[in-house]
C-alpha cells in the first residue's frame, strides 16, 4: 500500500518465476517457458495470445481461483461464518464462449454458475465487512506501513529487501539496531499485540472529508506529513513529548468490483439471450458494488492507546489544520 518502489506481488511474482530456483524446474522438468509464465502472473502491458489471456483470466479476474482459494481459508482461518462460495458448482459451471464482437474465446459460465457467482461476490463483500476492514486488523496494518516507511526514509531497509520477508522476518528486520525508533517500537507494538485504538471513524457520508482523507492513500509521504502535525498538536494540548507514531491515519485501499462474467443459456428464458453479460442477468453491477465498498469502506484516525479519548474529543483541532483549514 506504499506504492513505488515496492514491487507489486505480480512484479515480485514474475521476479520468482524467472529466478534461480523456479526457472530451471519449468524449463527441464516440465518444458514450460518460465518467460510464458511470467508474462501470465505479470503481462508488464504486452499482450497475450488468446489461450494466455485465458489462463491469466483464471489468475486475476471477476471469478479466478485466488478468490476461490483465499476467500473460504482465510474464512476458516479466522473462524468466522463468511466466505462461503459454492466452488465446487462454480468450477462445473466453467465453459468457453465467443462474445458476438470478439473472435477469441473467453472464460464464462452457464445457467447453473448464476448463483455460485453470486456467491463469490457476497463472499468477498461480507470477508472485506468482517475481516479484511475489521479495526483491529486496519490498525495493525496502519502500523506496518508507518513502520516500513519509516525504516526506508532512513535507508535502513530497501524495497528489495521487503519482499524476501514473511510475517516473522520482518518484524525481526524491523529490530535491527539501524532502525529508526519509530520503526522499532511499532514492530515492539505488534509483537506484543499493544495496537493502537481507534479514536475516530470517518465514513463516506462525511462528503467533504473523507475524499479529501482518501486521497491520501495515494500519497504516503503526505499522509505522514498529516500524522506528525497532528501529533505535535496533540503535545501542544496535553503539555508533554510523545512518539511521532502516536497518532496515525488508516485509509483502505480502494477496490476493484469486476462482474464482467458472461453466461450462457442452453434454453434462454423469455427475454434473455443465449449469451448474456451477468450483471444484466441478475440485475447488478460494479457500480451497485462500488458504493456498497464506499458506504462500508471506513477510514480511521488511530491512536496509541493512552491517548485514544484525548485524541476522540480533540480529533478536529488535530485534524482539519492539517488538511488546509475547516471544511
Amino acid at each position: 500500500e506504499l506504492g513505488d518502489p515496492i514491487a507489486s506481488h505480480e512484479q515480485v511474482g514474475r521476479q520468482i518465476v524467472l529466478g534461480p530456483e523456479i526457472a530451471p524446474i519449468l524449463r527441464s522438468d516440465w518444458g514450460v517457458s518460465p518467460e510464458r509464465v511470467a508474462a501470465i502472473i505479470d503481462p508488464a502491458g504486452h499482450q497475450l495470445p488468446t489461450a494466455d489471456r485465458i489462463l491469466r483470466g483464471l489468475l486475476s479476474g471477476p471469478l479466478d481461483i485466488d478468490k476461490l482459494d483465499y476467500l473460504p481459508r482465510d474464512a476458516r482461518a479466522c473462524s468466522v461464518p463468511y466466505g462461503g462460495v459454492d466452488t465446487s458448482r462454480l468450477l462445473a459451471s466453467l465453459i468457453f464462449a465467443t462474445l458476438p464482437a470478439e473472435s477469441a474465446p473467453r472464460i464464462a459460465v452457464d445457467a447453473k454458475g448464476v448463483s455460485p457467482l453470486h456467491s463469490l461476490i457476497n463472499a468477498r463483500q461480507e470477508m472485506f465487512d468482517n475481516v479484511y476492514w475489521h479495526h483491529t486488523n486496519r490498525a495493525c496494518m496502519a502500523m506496518l506501513l508507518r513502520a516500513v516507511q519509516d525504516a526506508m526514509r532512513a535507508e535502513a531497509i530497501t524495497a528489495t529487501e521487503l519482499t524476501g520477508n514473511d510475517d516473522a522476518s520482518l518484524l525481526a528486520l524491523m529490530h535491527r539496531f539501524r532502525m529508526p525508533e519509530t520503526t522499532r517500537r511499532l514492530a515492539n507494538g505488534l509483537q506484543r499485540r499493544e495496537i493502537h485504538k481507534r479514536a475516530v471513524e470517518i465514513s463516506a457520508r462525511a462528503s467533504d472529508l473523507y475524499p479529501r482523507l482518501g486521497a491520501l492513500f495515494h500519497e504516503p509521504e503526505r499522509r505522514r506529513t498529516v500524522e506528525l502535525g497532528m501529533t505535535r498538536r496533540l503535545e501542544s494540548i496535553l503539555g508533554e513529548s510523545l512518539p511521532d507514531e502516536t497518532i496515525l491515519i488508516d485509509i483502505p485501499k480502494p477496490e476493484r468490483w469486476r462482474t464482467d462474467v458472461w453466461v450462457w443459456f442452453e434454453r434462454p428464458p423469455v427475454g434473455f439471450r443465449r449469451l448474456m453479460p451477468w450483471r444484466e442477468v441478475v440485475g447488478l453491477g460494479d457500480d451497485d458494488f462500488k458504493r456498497f465498498e464506499e458506504h462500508r469502506r471506513l477510514i480511521r484516525i488511530i491512536a496509541a492507546a493512552p491517548y485514544r479519548d484525548t485524541v476522540t474529543r480533540h480529533w478536529e483541532a488535530l485534524l482539519l489544520p492539517e488538511l488546509g483549514g475547516v471544511l
